[in-house]
């Protein structure tokens, strides 16, 4: 009762404005909602390390976790992996795309050394973080949507407006709309991720 009234005086106050900069039509399309809408997520197209096309917009539907690694964030990302709740794993609902930015210069190592070498990183972080699960939980990583690719020129971290040297985290809901930004981690943070997901997650926004 009190959120009606509270939208109906807003839009009284729209109508009679002396600036007239609002119309009848727009009062009546103004709700109390569109007070705390969220921002659209940037958008994000790339090929992964394995040669797919990645792209935020096709994980419509789904909650995604956007994680922005460089190699001195690679601790910080390592313990929210280990952090991951059980649940998430075989869950369709969540997905996970990882971009990392591995720094260096390409014409001293090339690329295709480079891209070898984090493709082995990934694998024996899988494994060590495998190593901690049950076999049941085992199997349902291995169904779980997570996606790896490189930003070699940071052109996607400008894009997501990330910061430098700590793990940037982007909680994006199930219409594309960005929900939570984390930067850096620490326990704290870890459990406001899990909260924000498991949210999302059982309210189906």
């Amino acid at each position: 009762m009190e959120k009606n009234f509270f939208t109906f005086l807003i839009c009284v106050f729209l109508m009679l404005s002396p600036a007239g900069l609002f119309t009848t039509q727009a009062a009546e399309a103004f709700t109390f909602s569109s007070l705390f809408s969220y921002p659209k997520a940037p958008t994000l197209e790339l090929t992964d390390l394995y040669g797919s096309k990645l792209s935020i917009d096709s994980y419509k539907g789904k909650v995604v976790i956007v994680s922005f690694i460089d190699k001195k964030s690679q601790d910080e990302a390592i313990k929210w992996v280990e952090s991951l709740p059980s649940t998430y794993l075989g869950d369709s609902r969540i997905a996970f795309a990882n971009v990392i930015y591995p720094g260096g210069v390409s014409f001293l190592v090339p690329r295709k050394k480079v891209l070898s070498r984090l493709k082995n990183n990934i694998e024996t972080l899988r494994t060590n973080f495998a190593q901690s699960l049950s076999k049941q939980e085992q199997n349902k990583l291995s169904t779980t949507e997570i996606r790896w690719a490189a930003d070699w020129k940071r052109n996607w971290s400008s894009k997501w407006g990330t910061i430098r040297h700590m793990v940037n985290i982007f909680v994006v809901d199930q219409d594309g709309m960005l929900r939570d930004t984390i930067r850096g981690m620490n326990d704290k943070v870890i459990q406001r991720l899990k909260l924000v997901i498991d949210k999302l997650i059982k309210s189906g926004k």
